[in-house]
């Protein structure tokens, strides 16, 4: 949601779509990450329990967006349909032509064929997805989970993503995400995997916080490691 809604701000037209949130939790936090791009300080927490103290704030961050008037970010889960499949994700994006589709939850999408393993019915929506971007020259973010094999602390290697590596043939860039072991509010990335030159594997540290969407920003001085600055 971050990253969408960075790419949202520099002029691009985005398309969300969650098969795990429910449309309220799903809008609330496009609000917070959203409006604190924009310089309002919201939090999913507060929004969520209603906390009067953000509703002027709140006002004033729903009024600047109106202003701009545009209709090029759409969030949607899977309320529409029981099961969202690949086919059904290729005409939401052939009716609102994003630049760039956010599947949050790849696991979670329907196979059309019956009978599936876990890691056939992952192929089959990575092949899919993969073909959407390319046919459609989109840019494709999909989320998916590590195994169980995966560390505890510190960024999974691209061996250890859930449901086979059939997952990982079909990507151009993995951005590996893991714990902290110090802290709760830091999170660790490395790139363990990109198509056109070589991975970043050692890690990096970036605060942690979704209450505020406080996600991807520089971590705090006692975890100092180099920081990627520009993802285009």
């Amino acid at each position: 949601m971050k990253m969408a809604s960075a790419i949202y701000l520099q002029g691009h037209k985005v398309t969300v779509l969650s098969p795990e949130l429910s449309m309220e939790q799903l809008e609330m936090r496009s609000d917070v990450v959203i409006a604190r791009q924009m310089g309002f300080d919201l939090t999913y927490g507060g929004l969520d329990s209603g906390q009067a103290s953000l509703e002027e704030e709140y006002e004033k961050f729903v009024t600047a967006w109106s202003k701009e008037s545009r209709k090029d970010w759409k969030v949607m889960n899977t309320g529409l349909s029981a099961e969202l499949t690949s086919a059904e994700v290729a005409n939401i994006v052939a009716q609102d032509k994003p630049d760039v589709l956010v599947v949050d939850g790849i696991y979670q999408l329907a196979s059309a064929s019956k009978g599936l393993q876990s890691w056939e019915k992952i192929k089959e929506q990575a092949n899919a997805l993969k073909l959407l971007a390319v046919t459609q020259d989109i840019c494709v973010i999909v989320t998916n989970q590590s195994n169980r094999e995966g560390p505890q602390f510190g960024t999974p290697e691209a061996r250890h993503t859930a449901y086979g590596y059939d997952f990982t043939r079909y990507l151009d860039v993995l951005i590996s995400i893991g714990r902290n072991e110090r802290s709760d509010m830091v999170r660790e990335l490395s790139v363990p995997l990109r198509r056109d030159g070589k991975e970043i594997d050692t890690a990096f540290s970036v605060a942690f916080d979704p209450d505020r969407g406080v996600i991807g920003t520089k971590a705090p001085s006692d975890f100092e490691v180099p920081v990627i600055d520009d993802f285009s």
